[in-house]
């Protein structure tokens, strides 16, 4: 039975050296990891995937408090239109652009987003109207 638990130690051992390596992290933090058997390798697993998704969690939250602040200018949203063209890009952008009074940009726009799978879409529907009026 104790084979097998240090069996299983050594292999968590060599998996976490490996990816320590594959990664680029110094010499220091090797030997860290061989010379504290169980310690190290939970130091390892916790500094590569735990920190880092805290720090991606706290990155978005404060995000999405950025875009509550402060509405975004017509420029940026025709910026991020183009480099990425995804249905919510584009719909805040025909919506600013509605606010701005170039209803004729906006529904060209429009035309070309209403095509294919959103074709039947309330959200669009609604801006078309709004167009109109």
């Amino acid at each position: 039975m104790h084979f097998i638990s240090f069996l299983c130690l050594a292999l968590i051992q060599i998996a976490c050296i490996i990816h320590a390596i594959k990664r680029g992290f110094s010499y220091h933090y090797i030997l860290s990891v061989l010379m504290f058997p169980l310690i190290g390798a939970v130091i390892h697993l916790m500094v590569e995937y735990i920190l880092p998704f805290k720090d991606k969690l706290k990155q978005n939250l404060s995000v999405k408090k950025l875009k509550k602040q402060k509405p975004e200018s017509l420029e940026i949203l025709r910026g991020k239109a183009e480099a990425f063209p995804s249905f919510e890009n584009q719909y805040q952008l025909i919506q600013a652009l509605i606010k701005g009074n170039c209803k004729l940009e906006a529904l060209t726009l429009l035309e070309k987003l209403q095509t294919g799978i959103y074709a039947d879409c309330e959200k669009l529907s609604e801006c078309r109207e709004r167009i109109r009026s």
